[in-house]
């Protein structure tokens, strides 16, 4: 009796609420995620001290450090007004050498200790940010289909690099400049307050029009820094997904209207960008302006003083410093809270992808597909990509050591059975056996280990030949590595590289032909050796010369394992055990070639096309590589 279930964790085609995105090169559509100022304001501190650890001890010697900066910048008006005074009054140059001295010897210790802060916030803000580089790149790599069905490469890189740039200035540019600019702030304060309440009463009169101003822009440049991140993600996004599919590009003429999209969101970006430099100029330039106005109000005020005898020149020169001082820090406190916003928004993207969490759920007891009988099943498969269903109770298995193909017309299931297959998603109703073991009560990893994946694209890295095979075994010896690449028709061809095993290929394996990745794949699938094989047009991007050599390879692959194939040529599978043909989500015949033409139905009529269409004429089994 067929055990039927419902699970969760199921479409591919989720949508995110936000802006609608646009379809490009690679065909992809993409919508973003709103972020909201309830959110951004919940910026976590806490969170990202917790990276701190193995470094706080640095983090306390560069605050000490800054506190002696900032010690060493509250004594050099005191010293100037108070010491110029006492060298006028008194004409003495040995008082005056002193004062050099003194002036000289400060300086120096506030260049050590800004070196020392410098020195230890930018270790601390590096090491921080390598953490979190490495949590999000492993959190985004071991994210599930539905995942990155949501979100562009494009965008997940740009929060891998852009926005966790960002975070690192909160370290090495924000953090030392707002305690700085607070310690010094309210030193100034205390001294002043000391040496002259009244005039210092009268310097602040202006802060409350800096702190309106303030609040008014930043409110206006925390959207404005948030909406810039996200058009630079996708900017990223764009030129990723074209380069990508630059052959598609090409082969299209499209240069001309990817430039035209890329310069139109380069525009965007700019407008937004220019929009934050207007309004952050405008922050800085009116809170300097009150600032400095206190000074000019400083400057009658004292004057009055000492006109009238009640002050000396050497406090209001020590209160002009001061003032310059409180303006230069109100100036740099007004940047920092722009920077702050977009640091703020940056923060949120980053612990979203952190906090992100897989739909297809993993088994809580995991069971091991160790030493089973390498069989494969469906048994009722149904699944939907939101509301349309795209397999209708799929039925089929594929014994020991045999090979089945799938065929049909496009859209008729068969990419949905290999992502299925290999757990990517969970099946709506049904079960999908791997040696009579339901796959949802293994874990994802267990799963796909168990199987080996050559499909129509060879994807591989750029690294040595030898690096790209032994990626399908990690510790693989360079006897399994050369053993693989002769199953695979590739040693000889890899015999005449400039430097054979260890030539360096370029990304996508740059630097040889379609074919010779494809014979690099299964190479790759071979050492890998796993009980089941899954061939997903592997050969359907290929010339009648390398098909050829492509299948002998397959042959060799194919004689010890499980396999299953999706098969856009007809002509590749005739030979296959079984063949499944597949329609509207639905198996609607199934047997050997053979009989399937002599019935004369769905799949002769899909073999009689393809004859017509290619000019396709069946040979004789002897010439016919078998599969």
């Amino acid at each position: 009796m067929r055990e039927s279930r419902r699970r969760s964790g199921g479409p591919g085609r989720s949508s995110r609420s936000g802006r609608s995105g646009s379809l490009g090169a690679g065909g992809t559509k993409v919508e973003d995620a709103p972020l909201t100022r309830e959110s951004i304001r919940r910026f976590p501190w806490r969170r990202l001290l917790g990276y701190t650890r193995d470094v706080r001890g640095r983090m306390v010697i560069s605050m000490v450090a800054l506190v002696i900066s900032s010690l060493t910048t509250l004594a050099f008006p005191v010293l100037i007004g108070q010491g110029i005074g006492s060298v006028i009054e008194r004409g003495s140059r040995a008082d005056l050498n002193l004062l050099a001295l003194t002036l000289l010897g400060i300086f120096l210790i506030g260049a050590i200790a800004n070196y020392v802060n410098s020195y230890q916030l930018s270790y601390t803000g590096q090491t921080i940010i390598r953490r979190i580089r490495e949590d999000v790149f492993g959190k985004i790599i071991t994210r599930d289909a539905p995942f990155h069905a949501a979100h562009r490469s494009g965008e997940l890189a740009s929060r891998l690099s852009n926005d966790t740039t960002t975070l690192q200035s909160i370290f090495t540019g924000m953090l030392p400049t707002l305690l700085s600019g607070l310690l010094g702030l309210v030193g100034t304060v205390i001294v002043m307050v000391r040496l002259n309440p009244q005039l210092t009463l009268f310097m602040f009169i202006s802060v409350p029009g800096i702190v309106i101003v303030a609040i008014v822009i930043g409110r206006r440049l925390e959207k404005l820094a948030t909406a810039g991140q996200d058009q630079l993600a996708a900017v990223n996004a764009q030129a990723t997904e074209v380069f990508m599919n630059l052959p598609i590009v090409k082969s299209f003429t499209a240069e001309k209207h990817e430039e035209v999209r890329y310069e139109d969101s380069l525009a965007d970006l700019f407008t937004i960008n220019i929009r934050n430099a207007r309004y952050s100029a405008a922050n800085v330039a009116i809170i300097t302006f009150l600032a400095f106005a206190g000074i000019a109000g400083v400057v009658w005020f004292a004057g009055r003083q000492v006109i009238d005898g009640t002050s000396s020149i050497g406090t209001i020169t020590t209160f002009l410093i001061f003032g310059i001082q409180i303006a230069m820090n109100f100036g740099q406190l007004s940047s920092l809270f722009g920077q702050f916003r977009q640091a703020s928004g940056s923060s949120l993207r980053v612990f979203e992808i952190l906090d992100s969490e897989n739909t297809v759920p993993e088994p809580e007891h995991p069971r091991s597909l160790a030493n089973i009988t390498p069989t494969m099943s469906f048994d009722g498969v149904s699944f939907r990509y939101g509301n349309e269903l795209v397999l209708d109770r799929v039925s089929f298995s594929v014994e020991a050591g045999e090979t089945v193909a799938l065929v049909g017309p496009s859209g008729a299931g068969k990419t949905t059975i290999v992502e299925l297959l290999q757990r990517s998603y969970l099946p709506e109703e049904g079960v999908i056996g791997l040696g009579g073991i339901d796959i949802t009560g293994a874990s994802s990893h267990v799963v796909r280990a168990r199987i080996a994946v050559v499909s129509q694209q060879a994807p591989l890295f750029k690294g040595t030949v030898r690096a790209n095979i032994a990626y399908g075994k990690q510790d693989a010896t360079d006897v399994e590595i050369e053993a693989a690449a002769m199953a695979a028709q590739a040693h000889e061809f890899i015999a005449r590289l400039p430097d054979g095993y260890e030539t360096e290929l370029g990304d996508n394996g740059a630097g040889i032909s379609g074919g010779q990745r494809q014979r690099l794949a299964i190479a790759r699938a071979i050492v890998k050796r796993a009980p089941f094989l899954l061939l997903d047009e592997a050969t359907s991007a290929l010339d009648n010369t390398n098909e050829a050599l492509v299948q002998q390879a397959l042959n060799e692959l194919m004689s010890e394992m499980t396999t299953l194939v999706v098969a856009h040529r007809l002509t590749t599978i005739e030979h296959a055990d079984r063949i499944v043909v597949l329609n509207e989500g639905r198996v609607i015949e199934e047997g050997t070639h053979i009989a399937l033409i002599a019935k004369g139905g769905f799949y002769a009529d899909l073999h009689a096309r393809t004859i017509r269409e290619h000019g396709y004429q069946p040979e004789s089994e002897a010439t016919i590589p078998r599969i």
